[in-house]
């Protein structure tokens, strides 16, 4: 759920300065004890997607946790397996249908063997695709809330750049070459694959009157970005 510093201040900043201030004055919380997990899925909806099962007293939970600053207990929030193989494992549901209670998608269909409940695995069609990833790594401002935050990007980066100027890679082509270990900023590999720094230098001397020298240099970087979106993003 904390992903970066920057995701756990803007969390905390969003239940500080807005939901406790008159800046949301409609949202119907005067005190930390009145949030709700409808005030807290604007963000919870991607960094911690199964919170939308939970009671209202975990919302207050986690929101004191955020605004203390409560690593401990933040750290043990995070993204499990059902959210991806399961919860979000099927999109166009008209088609085919809600998650079924009983199933856990993968890439193949078979017996998921060694568990007595979920026993069952099917075939998700869009696992290997990047709208999958695109829930989550979105278009910006969520719309659907009573209150619409803007947030991540990349998959709209991703459609409206990378593939327009030719880039044939899915998410998953990049980000699971190492499994679900999921590569990212944290991956010193990926991080060079992704940036390309390229550095001149120019060393001189500027010589503004006789018997007057002051060393200079000229430091020219130009930094490329190989990746299939805009970066940083989220």
């Amino acid at each position: 759920m904390i992903g970066t510093p920057r995701t756990l201040d803007a969390f905390s900043r969003m239940i500080k300065n807005y939901l406790l201030s008159d800046q949301w004055k409609y949202a119907g919380v005067k005190k930390i004890e009145d949030i709700k997990i409808e005030h807290l899925m604007p963000c919870l909806e991607c960094h911690l997607p199964q919170t939308k099962f939970a009671t209202d007293d975990v919302a207050v939970e986690i929101a004191k946790a955020a605004v203390n600053g409560d690593l401990n207990t933040l750290s043990k929030l995070s993204i499990n397996c059902l959210v991806c193989h399961h919860d979000k494992a099927i999109i166009h549901q008209w088609v085919d249908g809600p998650p079924e209670d009983n199933v856990i998608y993968g890439n193949k269909s078979g017996k998921h063997e060694g568990v007595s409940y979920y026993s069952m695995i099917k075939k998700s069609p869009v696992l290997q695709e990047s709208i999958f990833c695109g829930q989550c790594h979105g278009l910006g401002p969520g719309f659907h809330y009573p209150n619409p935050v803007h947030c991540a990007m990349l998959y709209g980066s991703y459609l409206n750049a990378y593939i327009p100027s030719g880039g044939t890679k899915t998410c998953q082509d990049c980000h699971m070459e190492k499994g679900h270990f999921m590569s990212a900023y944290s991956d010193s590999d990926m991080a060079k694959k992704a940036v390309r720094v390229d550095v001149e230098t120019l060393a001189y001397y500027f010589h503004p009157k006789a018997f007057e020298w002051t060393p200079l240099a000229v430091v020219t970087v130009r930094m490329t970005c190989n990746a299939g979106h805009r970066i940083p993003d989220g």
